[in-house]
């Protein structure tokens, strides 16, 4: 699927979501308040569905936020649940690995010194579940040893993180990039 038409149909159905949970946490509360009945039992049903609507709207929020900016020498990742600003620089890149788990996709940069802030973790420590990125750690190793390599995974982001991966793609030059990445870029164009 073309990533542009993706990321739209992503937004429209955000906005569908978050447009009809609003919808019910507002019609709720006043649907109460007009007919008048305050019984404990629905006031109680009532604040149990408002807090579901918000903890839906919350995760929604949560999934799907990733913002970016791509510069000459690096690319600045943005989340806002917990907020976090990761600036990597291109030539630090060392591999791109793009999985699938359960439901949701996972996109791991791999850079060769440890950047700024708590997120990233060392690659020696990643699990040995993933066949292509230990494959791609091994590919890595031949240039670098592997202790002094430290990893970032983005869960959030949904379609957004396809487009990251096709900047770094055309970006990162010194980068590896696994078989599950080259297939998402292949499958994005």
């Amino acid at each position: 699927m073309k990533i542009n038409k993706a990321l739209r149909k992503q937004r429209k159905s955000y906005k569908r979501f978050m447009l009809s949970m609003g919808f019910v946490f507002v019609l709720f509360p006043s649907l109460l308040y007009v007919t008048r009945i305050f019984d404990w039992h629905l006031i109680l049903l009532l604040v149990l569905v408002e807090i579901l609507c918000a903890l839906s709207m919350v995760t929604k929020y949560k999934e799907l936020n990733l913002k970016y900016e791509v510069t000459l020498k690096n690319i600045k990742i943005m989340t806002r649940i917990p907020k976090r600003t990761n600036t990597i620089p291109y030539d630090a890149i060392k591999g791109v690995h793009f999985s699938y788990m359960k439901n949701n996709s996972i996109l791991y940069i791999i850079v060769d010194r440890k950047l700024r802030g708590k997120v990233w973790k060392r690659l020696n420590k990643l699990s040995e579940n993933d066949k292509e990125l230990v494959e791609l750690a091994e590919r890595i190793q031949n240039v670098k040893e592997i202790d002094q390599l430290f990893y970032l995974s983005i869960v959030s982001g949904g379609f957004i993180k396809q487009e990251v991966l096709s900047h770094l793609y055309v970006r990162a030059l010194d980068a590896f990039f696994s078989k599950g990445a080259m297939r998402e870029i292949a499958s994005s164009k």
